[in-house]
């Protein structure tokens, strides 16, 4: 492929059930110039075959680890093959608008943006709605204590009609375009958070290093959520939200920024994240009780009792 202008990463999430949907997905809408990096971490036989029949057959690279790679692990893979002046990075369980890359870079190019977001849309079972949609992403110093703040300035309802090409400080991995430029200059992608907070570190570092961050409501990207675990997913989705990698993740965030005693958006990152794990059992009970996996009740309650007296 010639003229290549644009790199996309694609890399594992939390699965790899979506992944030949999302990667088809990629194939069909993106148009401009660009050089498909794929980095497969432990995927099963089956996807694994189907990956390398689609990298023959549209010519893209295919990068393969026989082992679970965090996020910020498998990105920092594929950017040393990356070439052109941005790189785009999405997760293997999202679906892509039309136009998604061209748009991103477009804002990229008017703006000086270092990073673009698009609106994130997120799809669980038949209901779609808004995911994310920019928010605050920073470091509040009070008293010689510092604390984190993270906020979402839109989430989990309808679209804002009015939704406008804007800055921002916070976006989400799921996707987005990056100056190539950064990626040489900054470690983005630390391998010492290999989940949760990912998200802030980024965009922390993005933001000390005099660089903006920007959301592109054009642009869309929805995000495949899991109603029920398809049992492939299931090693690779415990250990990604396993208390083991929040701790060691948040241990390395909480000395990399210098923060200082209770962090509320820390707690409540790992309070999502124990709700969420709970997917990965028939039997948790906000299945058994009908309410959703990121539900309060869920979140404060239910996941909660499950981790302490069944060891989830």
């Amino acid at each position: 492929m010639s003229d290549v202008s644009t790199s996309i990463i694609i890399t594992q999430r939390e699965g790899f059930s979506r992944s030949i949907e999302s990667l088809d997905s990629v194939l069909r809408a993106s148009r401009c110039p660009q050089q498909i990096i794929y980095v497969d971490g432990g995927s099963p036989p089956a996807v694994q075959a189907a990956l390398i029949a689609q990298s023959r057959r549209h010519g893209f690279r295919l990068l393969r680890e026989d082992r679970f790679l965090s996020p910020n692990e498998a990105k920092l893979i594929g950017a040393r093959h990356a070439t052109g002046c941005h790189v785009a990075f999405l997760d293997n369980d999202v679906l892509v608008g039309d136009g998604w890359l061209e748009r991103l870079v477009a804002c990229a190019e008017e703006t000086g943006a270092g990073v673009v977001a698009p609106l994130y849309l997120e799809r669980l079972g038949g209901e779609e709605r808004l995911h994310m949609l920019g928010g605050r992403c920073r470091i509040l110093e009070s008293n010689g204590r510092r604390t984190l703040e993270e906020t979402h300035e839109d989430r989990k309802g309808e679209v804002p009609a009015a939704a406008i090409r804007s800055r921002t400080e916070h976006v989400e991995m799921h996707g987005f375009v990056i100056q190539s430029a950064l990626l040489r200059q900054l470690d983005l992608f630390d391998p010492g958070i290999p989940t949760i907070p990912e998200n802030a570190d980024f965009c922390l570092q993005v933001a000390a290093a005099g660089h903006t961050l920007w959301i592109e409501p054009a642009a869309i990207v929805t995000v495949l959520l899991p109603e029920v675990l398809d049992p492939m997913d299931r090693g690779f989705f415990l250990e990604r939200w396993s208390d083991a990698w929040i701790d060691r993740g948040f241990a390395r965030f909480r000395s990399k920024w210098r923060l200082d005693g209770p962090q509320s958006v820390l707690e409540s990152q790992r309070r999502w994240a124990v709700a969420h794990r709970m997917v990965a059992y028939d039997d948790a009970l906000h299945r058994r009780l009908g309410v959703k996996s990121d539900s309060i009740l869920n979140r404060r309650l239910l996941a909660p009792v499950e981790r302490f007296f069944l060891g989830r």
